[in-house]
């Protein structure tokens, strides 16, 4: 860095331009020192940026052209608004003015926010840069001082998930600046006009991706190979699952896939009042299941998810739904079963049995699997359970006494 006298004693980090798919950050018109326009319109809750920038091995530092951007973290305003469109967004410039003779310069009434701060020079290629300065209500924060600095080129391949080709457009940038680039179809990119300094972080991302980052330093009148980027497929939750009753005891679901990549989706169930279990997996870009050999009548929430080797995404939305609902009756000393909806599909049940003694008072069970009864059929009324479709027949009781009206 240089002194106030403008003595050099030092090197600061500084910004980057681009050049492939890439847009330069424009100085726009200069204006006086101190005639700014604040980010956010209407905002009445101000602060000042002051500070110097010095040209090397110069003792004018008039004219040096000094930038402001509103910056969140990593992520300049222009940065959002070109991940937001889609495209490249120029520099979206809060405020703006140029250093008299001792490098002196100050902004006054910016919003309270955080700023990136650019200082170049229209005499030279030189640049600098400062990121993530805090504007103060009612304070005048003395910024660190910009030392532009020669500059050298940024280069590198960034994929989707180890691709060859396909990585068109992925958007790559130094952090903390609104100098980007796009990658062209293998995946390369080119960016040109960096200020010296070391450790840059140089972000790459893509929307339903990872995001990949890698330190850099920057040498003057050098190309700096980045190396090879990969942005690994996210896994969203599926959305939109649905249930439909497809049969007596059968539900179907379907979902809607919206990871690019998964090896699968976990479907889990559970009955209205009890926890989650899996129950099936299926194939990628399955987007339905067939659950079978459910109660009847019964009630069953369920979710899905995607995954991915040991990476799961979110869980869907539930969705509750119940299979197809039978009456039991009794008639004549028989048990029948018929369709709740219209009543069609009546079934002897107590006719598989092959007796003639009084079977009567049914209940289902629970989870609609099976049917508890009494009858008299070996001389005493005792309780009975049976399937659901009247098979398996079973005594349990057997006392002196009548066993009758069973309840679950």
């Amino acid at each position: 860095m240089r002194n106030r006298s403008g003595e050099f004693v030092g090197v600061f980090f500084v910004i980057i331009s681009l050049v492939v798919i890439v847009v330069g950050c424009s100085t726009g018109g200069i204006s006086p020192p101190g005639e700014i326009s604040p980010p956010g319109g209407g905002e009445s809750i101000t602060g000042d940026i002051i500070g110097y920038a010095f040209l090397k091995n110069e003792s004018d530092h008039s004219g040096i052209i000094i930038t402001v951007e509103g910056v969140s973290g990593i992520t300049t305003t222009s940065v959002k608004e070109t991940i937001k469109i889609g495209s490249i967004s120029p520099m979206a410039v809060s405020a703006q003015t140029t250093t008299d003779t001792s490098g002196y310069y100050e902004l006054k009434g910016l919003v309270v926010d955080n700023y990136t701060i650019y200082a170049s020079s229209m005499a030279s290629l030189e640049k600098a840069v400062i990121t993530n300065v805090e504007v103060i209500a009612g304070q005048s924060v003395t910024a660190d001082d910009l030392n532009l600095t020669p500059v050298g080129s940024i280069t590198g391949t960034v994929t989707l998930n180890g691709a060859v080709s396909g990585n068109l457009g992925i958007l790559v940038f130094v952090a903390g600046t609104s100098y980007m680039a796009v990658t062209n179809d293998a995946g390369q990119f080119f960016i040109s006009g960096v200020p010296t300094g070391t450790d840059y972080e140089l972000v790459a991302l893509r929307e339903e991706y990872s995001v990949a980052t890698v330190q850099v330093e920057v040498t003057a009148a050098v190309v700096t190979d980045a190396g090879m980027l990969t942005l690994e497929p996210l896994l969203p939750a599926p959305t939109g699952v649905y249930a439909v009753t497809a049969g007596l005891r059968e539900i179907e679901l379907s979902w809607n896939d919206n990871s690019l990549a998964e090896d699968g989706f976990e479907i889990e169930r559970r009955p209205l009042f009890g926890s989650y279990a899996l129950v099936a997996t299926v194939g990628a870009g399955t987007t339905n299941y067939l659950d079978q050999s459910l109660g009847e009548g019964a009630r069953y929430c369920y979710r899905v998810r995607a995954y991915r080797g040991g990476v799961s995404s979110p869980y869907s939305n539930e969705i509750e739904t119940v299979t197809s609902r039978r009456i039991l009756f009794h008639s004549g000393s028989q048990i029948y079963v018929m369709n709740a909806d219209d009543g069609s599909g009546q079934t002897n049940l107590s006719y598989l049995s092959n007796n003639t003694a009084n079977d009567d008072s049914p209940a289902w069970s629970p989870d609609g699997t099976q049917i508890a009864f009494h009858s008299n059929r070996d001389s005493k009324t005792e309780i009975y359970v049976m399937n659901a479709d009247g098979s398996v027949q079973t005594n349990l009781t057997n006392n002196t006494r009548n066993d009758s009206r069973p309840a679950w």
